[in-house]
């Protein structure tokens, strides 16, 4: 039973932590059916491939950039169909040396060299006027490892003609090295496998992240990736949803990824991705014809990891015996179950102690990394950028 508080203050902030935390349960509780709920059944591909052109940013990645390119060298799809545009965004470290070099005697690819950083979505957008004409337009982060079939399975849901953009799923390739890494794996499956999964089953329009494939005419009826717009990649998947397009998670198009290592690596991450998810909606249009759940949807992402802060303060609450701690314990308990699916999805049930004792040890950081990005949104702080250590890369 809820027994009275002490004061009205006290009341509302319990009152307002409760019902947030309900919100998002039903969400969790949602996204959990329906990702357990049998798969659709893949639709064949029919007829030709479409032709595709993959646009690669990257700035000073000379130490890691030779591991993509391997990559690229063994994707299986026709020359013919695709084209490859490597963009180096006003490296200073050799890295387009290094892209030039590889892209000497492949006539389908093309180097295009910034003398100064223009940042990722304007050396995208860049990499797209300079390539040739494609029906879709592929884009991979240059820290990312594509398997062979990564492409092929990407294009699949473009059978469909409603469909504006697909991501692709990023594999975590360290999740065993480190606490953090193991935290960072977790988020990145539940992420993922649970919530992206059940959004494509939903209809609920899935953020394409960093492997992805978008349809040329959705992209130019968005005026391309928007330069220097706070919410990155979210932002991007809401603005398509807004203009009545469908986005897409394919778990088989696989790409390998590094989640971060070290703790000072995982703070500064969590605090760029929640002020991102809170500026997702800034200066995107309502959209009156979308459907209601994906109106909430909208909200429920733009809130960012409010629930977090809802939880913090249910168990401080009772903590003072001011609500019982049941109510934080029946939330953690749903969290809980979407860790063990998520694991479970991504065929690492045998080493579910060991990300359960990540998810207990750093869960609390991540509670702290959301009020700080919360604090600094409110009151405007600048975003800094941090470029993550690698710890020991793609070797091991």
């Amino acid at each position: 039973m809820l027994r009275p508080m002490k004061s009205w203050p006290i009341a509302a902030v319990g009152i307002a932590a409760i019902l947030t935390l309900c919100a998002f349960a039903v969400r969790r509780v949602a996204f959990l059916l329906a990702t357990l709920a049998p798969p659709h059944p893949q639709r064949p591909q029919t007829g030709e491939l479409p032709t595709i052109s993959l646009v690669v940013p990257a700035h000073d990645e000379a130490a890691a950039i030779d591991g993509l390119l391997r990559a690229l060298e063994r994707i299986d799809y026709p020359h013919e169909r695709r084209s490859i545009v490597l963009v180096d965004d006003g490296s200073t470290d050799g890295t387009g040396t290094r892209l030039e070099a590889w892209a000497a005697g492949r006539p389908e690819v093309t180097v295009l060299r910034l003398p100064a950083r223009q940042g990722k979505y304007e050396a995208l957008n860049r990499g797209v006027g300079a390539g040739a004409y494609s029906e879709l337009i592929a884009v991979c982060d240059s820290d990312l490892l594509p398997h062979a079939d990564w492409l092929r399975r990407l294009v699949e849901p473009f059978e469909d003609e409603h469909v504006g953009a697909a991501a692709a799923y990023l594999r975590p390739a360290n999740a065993d090295r480190t606490l953090v890494a193991g935290y960072g794996a977790v988020e990145s499956w539940v992420n993922q496998l649970v919530t992206s999964s059940a959004k494509d089953r939903l209809g609920l329009r899935p953020p394409t992240l960093g492997a992805a494939a978008y349809r040329r005419t959705a992209l130019e009826q968005l005026g391309g990736f928007a330069d220097g717009a706070p919410g990155g990649d979210i932002r991007i998947s809401l603005a398509l949803a807004r203009l009545g397009w469908d986005t897409c998670f394919v778990r088989a198009a696989v790409v390998d990824n590094l989640v971060v290592e070290q703790l000072g690596d995982y703070w500064h991450q969590h605090l760029r991705w929640a002020r991102n998810l809170f500026s997702s909606r800034r200066g995107g249009a309502d959209a009156p014809a979308l459907p209601v759940l994906l109106r909430l949807e909208e909200w429920a992402v733009s809130a960012g990891y409010v629930d977090r802060l809802a939880l913090a303060a249910v168990l401080a609450l009772g903590v003072f015996e001011e609500l019982p701690l049941w109510v934080a314990a029946a939330y953690l308990t749903i969290v809980a179950v979407e860790v063990v699916v998520a694991v479970a999805k991504a065929g690492a049930a045998r080493r579910l102690p060991r990300y359960l004792v990540a998810t207990a040890a750093l869960s609390g950081l991540d509670v702290v990394a959301s009020l700080a990005a919360s604090v600094a949104h409110l009151f405007r702080r600048p975003r800094v950028w941090r470029q993550p250590r690698r710890g020991s890369g793609w070797s091991g």
